[in-house]
């Protein structure tokens, strides 16, 4: 018989050929060990060293010994943000429109996913690939024209009414109406995952329900939905991360009221107006420090409802076919 590293005969029949093995298995694990202490420091830097400037003063990043704990713990970045920034005022818009937009699109998608999952209908595929272009097509190309049209909404009832019509600009009607009719961001993605979950559930539950005199959106409700937790809790937190860090979209219907994503792209100017060539401002390397505490702050939430929801959140991720 032919031996080799992993021939079980060989491996069972002598001291060698499991020492061989035992060797086999410690490579394995530390190229996995390597392979994630990587990915880890790759992921994880960027966080750390935002933390380690935002609890440091100024003087220590002129100094060689500071590395990564401050000589002088402060908290002091924080406050100056909240304080020279419409950070708090920024903060309630963006949570606002992630909250309803997360909430809106979940549940539409979830709708459209059933749809394309239990009925048929003339041109059911076409539409159905129609709405994963939402997800491949960029969007910007899709921002420009819903711009034009709510412009002209506004325009068009200037007209019949009278007056400056309706604005709809520098409101949240444009965002929640394209979350409410499952044209949200990444939509298509959520679509095509909630229809194969629905495509995965036994047919048998709906004819029972039909047959106790419930109607399809009553069966939507009580059977469809419960059944499918895992797939409304991924929807929901990627659906949340996505409008939190969005820019393109919300830049463009946001002018004064400018959510996190907005006021992050314009910081370096408002911190930049600060800087004094005389000297009699604030310093370049101290707008650094607070530049890098305000993204730090940005990115907070996502990390808090990743922490407080990750074993759900695995547990889901690992039952919707997106991993595994």
């Amino acid at each position: 018989m032919k031996r080799g590293v992993l021939d079980l005969n060989y491996s069972k029949g002598s001291e060698k050929g499991k020492a061989v093995l035992r060797l086999y298995g410690f490579i394995r694990s530390a190229l996995r060990l390597i392979l994630l202490i990587g990915l880890s420091y790759i992921i994880l830097y960027p966080i750390i060293f935002c933390f380690s400037i935002s609890i440091r003063q100024p003087s220590d990043m002129m100094d060689p010994t500071v590395i990564w704990l401050p000589k002088n713990l402060t908290f002091d970045n924080i406050k100056f943000v909240l304080q020279k920034t419409e950070f708090i005022k920024s903060f309630g818009v963006s949570s606002a429109i992630s909250l309803l937009c997360s909430v809106l699109q979940t549940l539409s998608c979830a709708v459209t996913g059933y749809g394309f999952a239990r009925f048929k209908f003339k041109g059911r595929n076409i539409i159905f690939l129609l709405a994963l272009m939402t997800f491949i097509v960029p969007p910007q190309i899709i921002s420009m024209p819903l711009y034009i049209q709510y412009s002209g909404v506004t325009a068009f009832t200037a007209k019949v009414f009278g007056g400056k019509g309706i604005p709809l600009i520098n409101t949240i009607v444009p965002v929640t109406v394209s979350a409410l009719f499952a044209q949200g961001i990444k939509s298509g993605l959520f679509i095509y995952l909630f229809r194969q979950s629905f495509k995965g559930l036994p047919k048998e539950l709906e004819d029972a329900a039909y047959l106790d005199g419930c109607g399809p959106a009553k069966a939507f409700t009580n059977i469809m939905l419960p059944n499918s937790t895992a797939i409304l809790l991924v929807s929901f937190v990627l659906s949340f991360v996505w409008y939190w860090n969005d820019y393109v979209n919300i830049s463009l219907f946001f002018n004064k009221s400018k959510p996190l994503a907005v006021l992050l792209k314009g910081l370096r100017n408002t911190f930049g107006r600060m800087i004094s060539p005389q000297g009699a401002g604030y310093t370049d390397v101290e707008v650094t420090v607070y530049e890098t505490t305000f993204c730090l702050m940005f990115i907070a939430v996502p990390i808090i409802i990743y922490v407080i929801l990750q074993k759900k959140f695995t547990e889901s991720l690992m039952n919707t076919s997106i991993v595994g």
